[in-house]
């Protein structure tokens, strides 16, 4: 393996969860994240992180101390996200749209016993190029957003809003544990800390998501 993966690699060595509700695969002797790859796959999640950080350094050149290097170095992360979500041995094809199912295609690591592989190199479903389309989409859409968003954490039996004061009240079950949103943060947590901590975010500097908070 090249000696820019070898600094990376141990990062996917990341235990999966044994939560049964929403881990599959360590039911079937799969415990670890590497262990939902094949060596090809693996690859280029970590070639990706190397050109990352080239990317990154010629960026900070262009962009001195203005911001744009560390937004685009975010975004870049969102691609590693996407190829790591599209490029593992729990992928499925879907008949109907004719596309590529990630991993998290459901919001939990189910088992499958044949999967879809896709080559990260066409301009096809699953592809890199594929994938930094729909994150330009994305951001092209959020861009138009006039509104301001401002998002409290507290407990919903204390609030600092007088009663009253909303229109409306929206939730999004499932509560609690229900969905262990934290577990499944760790699929991801890994692969940005490997980009974003050295340069932006002192988040990511723990070995995994905090469970407790």
């Amino acid at each position: 393996m090249p000696k820019y993966c070898k600094r990376w690699n141990q990062l996917l060595d990341q235990e999966i969860s044994h939560d049964t509700r929403a881990f599959a695969p360590p039911i079937y002797g799969l415990t670890k994240q590497v262990d939902l790859l094949l060596a090809r796959q693996e690859f280029v999640l970590l070639k990706t992180i190397g050109i990352c950080h080239d990317a990154y350094a010629i960026l900070s050149d262009l962009y001195k101390g203005d911001g744009r290097a560390e937004a685009l170095l975010t975004y870049l992360s969102l691609l590693l996200g996407r190829i790591a979500n599209q490029g593992n041995t729990l992928c499925k094809y879907h008949t109907g749209r004719e596309t590529l199912e990630g991993a998290f295609s459901v919001g939990r690591l189910q088992m499958t016993w044949d999967f879809a592989e896709a080559n990260p190199l066409s301009s096809s479903t699953g592809s890199i190029k594929n994938a930094i389309e729909w994150i330009g989409n994305v951001i092209a859409n959020i861009s138009t957003i006039d509104n301001i968003a401002s998002v409290f954490r507290g407990s919903a039996l204390n609030t600092p809003f007088e009663s009253g004061s909303f229109h409306a009240i929206v939730t999004d079950p499932p509560y609690y544990d229900n969905v262990p949103y934290a577990d499944l943060a760790d699929f991801f947590f890994g692969l940005f800390k490997t980009i974003i901590s050295p340069y932006i975010s002192r988040t990511f500097l723990r070995r995994c998501y905090t469970k407790k908070e």
